[in-house]
């Protein structure tokens, strides 16, 4: 009785209240691959790979991608540990690889922009912003698009080349990915450290 007396008479609360949201930084969270063209296996093989370039775990629940300036949106959930990877699947079996997401996408083959918000609608990353052809990937090899600079601007195609095909995992149908879901970029300038994530339901954007 006399603890609750004094936690009133401070005007405290005995319940410890949750962490404010953040907004986040250009490029905390960056766009690092893309496989818009699927693979040798299917077209529906589509994925995105997101990258946590801080030393913090990022909750990523109402973040979103826009796709071809708000024609098609993304919802994100979960959290991305720090200096990791987040996969976003079209499906479950587009990798071989265990996706932190699944969610329908549809990226044209001709080009999509591509714009990472975080929950408070801030703009956190950009890519192909004028919705021209990819800056690269093939639809002929199904190679994937990948950043070469992580902490670089992404909206420049040449921060960016096709993926190299390092059998770091394989597709539907057991194909080779001509890429590197959840895996570091081949020719990447700023090397990842680790690929941990973790699930997450926490409100706050950085935790």
């Amino acid at each position: 009785a006399f603890l609750l007396l004094a936690c009133l008479s401070y005007g405290q609360s005995l319940f410890t209240a949750p962490a404010v949201a953040q907004a986040a930084q250009l490029r905390d969270v960056v766009i690092s691959e893309i496989a818009w063209a699927g693979s040798g296996d299917s077209s529906s093989d589509e994925w995105i790979e997101l990258y946590n370039n801080t030393s913090q775990a990022i909750n990523l629940t109402s973040w979103a991608i826009d796709d071809h300036n708000g024609a098609q949106t993304y919802p994100l959930q979960g959290t991305i540990a720090a200096h990791s990877y987040f996969l976003l699947e079209s499906r479950e079996i587009a990798t071989s690889v265990v996706g932190d997401m699944i969610k329908s996408t549809s990226l044209s083959n001709s080009g999509d922009s591509l714009v990472l918000k975080d929950a408070s609608q801030n703009v956190v990353d950009t890519v192909n912003s004028a919705n021209a052809a990819w800056f690269a990937g093939s639809n002929t090899t199904h190679a994937t698009m990948e950043r070469i600079n992580l902490q670089s601007d992404g909206d420049q195609a040449s921060n960016w080349h096709s993926g190299a095909g390092i059998a770091t995992a394989t597709s539907s149908n057991g194909g080779t990915i001509v890429g590197s879901p959840k895996a570091a970029n081949t020719g990447t300038a700023s090397t990842p450290v680790t690929t941990t994530t973790i699930s997450s339901t926490i409100s706050p954007s950085i935790v």
